[in-house]
C-alpha cells in the first residue's frame, strides 16, 4: 500500500493514534525541475523520519533520505494545468536501509503539471507566495490531486514565458504517513 499524504500542520497524536516513538514513521517530500525545451529535469528527495518527529518537528529524528533523479515529456493531461509532464523518476542516491527503501512505492510519481489556479488545501496551510499550484497524478491513483505550489521567480511574468525562468523549488504541505 502506497503512502498516504496527510496535512503536515494536523498530524497529531489523536490522528496517528498515538503510536509509541519506536513505531512512528514519517515522510516529507521536496521537488526541484528546470524547462529543457518543452520536457522537464529535477530531483525528488524523501526525507524520512521517525519518533516523536510528528510532534516536535526535530531534525534529529530525521532517519536517511531517497533521491530521485526526475525526466519529464510533455503532455496534455491535466485540465487544469498551463503545463504538463509524463515524469519518470531513477533513484541515484540513498542513504536509507534496503528495507526503508523497499517499504513503499517512493517512485510512484507518474504526471506533474502546473497550473495558475492554486489547489485547494485545508485552511491551516500555510502557502507562502504561492504564484503557481501544482498538480501530480500518482501510479496507483489516475486522477491528478494538489501536490503543492511554487512562486515565480525574476524572470516569469506570465505562466508561458517559464523556460527562462530557472528552476523550481516545488512547496508542498503534505507528509506521508508510513504507519
Amino acid at each position: 500500500m502506497p503512502p498516504k499524504p496527510i496535512l503536515l500542520a494536523m498530524i497529531i497524536c489523536a490522528h496517528s493514534g498515538c503510536t509509541s516513538a519506536t513505531e512512528s514513521q514519517w515522510a516529507v517530500a521536496n521537488l526541484w525541475i528546470e524547462k529543457t525545451g518543452e520536457d522537464i529535469h529535477g530531483f525528488q528527495s524523501w526525507q524520512l523520519f521517525a519518533g516523536p518527529w510528528e510532534r516536535t518537528r526535530n531534525k534529529r529524528f530525521h532517519q536517511c533520505s531517497i533521491v530521485f533523479e526526475l525526466q519529464g515529456s510533455s503532455n496534455v493531461a491535466c485540465s487544469t494545468c498551463f503545463e504538463s509532464w509524463d515524469v519518470q523518476l531513477t533513484m541515484v542516491e540513498t542513504d536509507c536501509s534496503d528495507a526503508q527503501v523497499d517499504a513503499n512505492e517512493w517512485a510512484g510519481l507518474r504526471n506533474l503539471g502546473l497550473a495558475t489556479e492554486i489547489p485547494s488545501f485545508p485552511e491551516n496551510a500555510i502557502l507562502q507566495d504561492a504564484d503557481f499550484g501544482v498538480w501530480a497524478s500518482w501510479e496507483w491513483e489516475n486522477d491528478w490531486t494538489p501536490y503543492g505550489w511554487t512562486t515565480k521567480t525574476a524572470n516569469t511574468e506570465l505562466p508561458a514565458e517559464w523556460t527562462d525562468a530557472g528552476p523550481l523549488e516545488i512547496s508542498s504541505p503534505w507528509v506521508w504517513d508510513l504507519n
